[in-house]
């Protein structure tokens, strides 16, 4: 999805673009050079401008997790917008959600992550507009706004089906690393045997890696 999830540099009021820009978060979003500068003109700072920079970094990456919630979140709610034609996400409705990641939802033991929910609303969208087909069918239609709160609680439904289906794709792709890896050894293998034979010129060798990779 091709967003440019943009806030207010807090120290130069231009825009921050969250995922292309040299980002820090402090309690508000900067542009790193704004941030370092500003901890620099400070009138009580002793430090230089390098021992400054590294401080930041450090602080960028501890708030790193904060920034890409909220990318996170911006895009599965311009997502909500544009699949179900709604100009304005009623706020009862980011409560909820937050209430399903903090696991306060009632029902939930534990709270879901928002890129599972989005991951899973996105991959069940077409499932979700046959059951909203069936409930028109029988006389029981849901506008866009109301269908947020329905096809939310359907997903949380399904959640621990998903969740073990996402286990398993997990397995598998573990499971392709650790064959690879063990593929790369054989190679070793069968190249130091070729080096050793000298037994084939250098466009054979070429050759037989393009067969082998």
């Amino acid at each position: 999805m091709s967003i440019n999830i943009k806030k207010k540099c807090s120290i130069c009021t231009e825009y921050v673009l969250l995922e292309k820009d040299d980002v820090i978060y402090d309690k508000s979003y900067m542009h790193f050079n704004c941030y370092v500068q500003d901890k620099f003109n400070k009138k009580r700072n002793k430090l230089s401008i390098e021992q400054i920079k590294e401080n930041s970094r450090i602080i960028q990456k501890e708030n790193e997790h904060h920034v890409q919630q909220r990318i996170l979140s911006e895009k599965f709610y311009i997502w909500l917008q544009k699949s179900y034609g709604i100009v304005v996400i009623p706020q009862y409705f980011f409560t909820k959600i937050s209430s399903v990641v903090s696991g306060e939802y009632k029902g939930l033991s534990v709270g879901i992550p928002l890129e599972n929910i989005f991951d899973m609303w996105q991959r069940k969208k077409q499932e979700l507009d046959k059951i909203a087909l069936n409930n028109i069918r029988k006389g029981n239609n849901i506008d866009s706004v109301g269908r947020l709160s329905y096809d939310l609680a359907v997903l949380i439904g399904k959640y621990d089906s998903y969740l073990k289906w996402k286990n398993q794709q997990i397995a598998m792709a573990d499971n392709v690393v650790k064959e690879g890896k063990e593929q790369k050894i054989d190679f070793s293998k069968i190249n130091k045997t070729i080096e050793l034979q000298k037994q084939a010129d250098l466009n054979n060798i070429s050759d037989l890696l393009d067969e082998v990779f």
